[in-house]
């Protein structure tokens, strides 16, 4: 048995991005392209609208890191892990603290 998954959520991209999206909207979207291995200039364009759109959510910048980094644009995955870890300390969330120190010591090398 073979749920269609995929082309329905993908289809469901496609409608709300034809829409007024909101700030979740573009996160989500963004992720599930990571996630997916598609457009990843699409991913970074939709995680920096989120962002503009809804500033200051660690994790947020975490996922925008993941996307640079997978872009090979390290420094700004650099910048935007510790944005994310700023706000994660604020925030006083130790699991993206974590997540975020390691990342910035693995893509610092």
């Amino acid at each position: 048995l073979e749920v269609p998954t995929d082309s329905k959520t993908m289809a469901s991209i496609e409608k709300t991005m034809q829409g007024e999206p909101k700030a979740q909207d573009y996160y989500s979207a963004a992720i599930y392209y990571r996630e997916t291995g598609r457009d990843l200039k699409k991913a970074k364009d939709w995680i920096s609208k989120a962002i503009e759109m809804d500033s200051g959510k660690y994790w947020m910048y975490r996922q925008q890191a993941l996307i640079l980094h997978a872009l090979n644009e390290n420094e700004a995955a650099i910048a935007a892990s510790q944005t994310s870890l700023k706000l994660a300390i604020e925030a006083g969330n130790q699991d993206y603290v974590r997540l975020n120190e390691k990342a910035i010591e693995e893509w610092s090398k």
